[in-house]
């Protein structure tokens, strides 16, 4: 697989997350500590991720991740959309972000050792090579334009991480934004995370949290599905 996949999912996830933050957001203007909070709000813990989802991609690849009770999940073909406001799953998280509510897409990226060449990466890059990397292909995402501060590296749950926030704005609006990027198996899993302006760092915990919860298995080959031979 080489990066340039990893840039299109990465851009997709991206564009899809700060299309619905910024036609929410009205403009850019201040959206404060509104009392309309999505379901859930901002109340979850991130030690309580009680509730686990997994999506299956055509590739038979299975993604799985556990997140906050009182949160909302639904899976598509191999990636994972999640919010405190069950509206906001529904809708692809494309609705109308207010208060405090939060919205998140997971993607497996698949294999990573033809990207990492591809990048001119070696192969014992960390997570945070990869997304400073990645991130330089996110400023004009969608014509959004984006400012992301600079990547942090983080281990959860033993597994090696690196996060990135920041804003994006468009002719719509503003919203804040947190990209992580988890090295699982032999590849890495992106997770974007948008809510409006000013609304997202709240859940700092719960977004680290989540990404020490993801799991990838690979799908089975033709051998490893083949019916055993009966005894004799």
């Amino acid at each position: 697989m080489k990066i340039e996949r990893f840039q299109s999912f990465g851009l997709l996830a991206l564009a899809l997350m700060l299309a619905g933050v910024l036609a929410a957001c009205g403009g850019g203007g201040d959206s404060g500590s509104s009392s309309e909070s999505g379901t859930g709000g901002g109340d979850s813990s991130a030690a309580n991720l009680g509730q686990t989802i997994e999506s299956e991609a055509p590739d038979g690849t299975t993604i799985t991740i556990s997140y906050p009770d009182g949160w909302f999940a639904q899976e598509s073909s191999g990636s994972i959309t999640l919010s405190n406001d069950e509206t906001l799953v529904t809708s692809g998280a494309t609705g109308q972000f207010t208060g405090d509510q939060i919205a998140g897409q997971v993607l497996y990226l698949g294999d990573a050792a033809a990207g990492l060449a591809a990048a001119s990466l070696p192969v014992d890059a960390t997570p945070l090579d990869v997304l400073s990397a990645l991130s330089a292909n996110f400023a004009g995402a969608g014509g959004i334009q984006v400012e992301l501060n600079e990547p942090e590296s983080f281990t959860a749950n033993g597994k090696e991480a690196a996060i990135m926030t920041g804003d994006g704005t468009s002719e719509e609006g503003s919203g804040s934004l947190a990209l992580v990027l988890v090295e699982e198996g032999d590849g890495y899993v992106l997770l974007t995370f948008a809510a409006a302006q000013g609304q997202l760092a709240q859940y700092d915990d719960e977004i680290r949290a989540i990404a020490g919860t993801v799991e990838v298995i690979a799908g089975a080959t033709d051998d490893a599905t083949a019916e055993p031979s009966p005894a004799g």
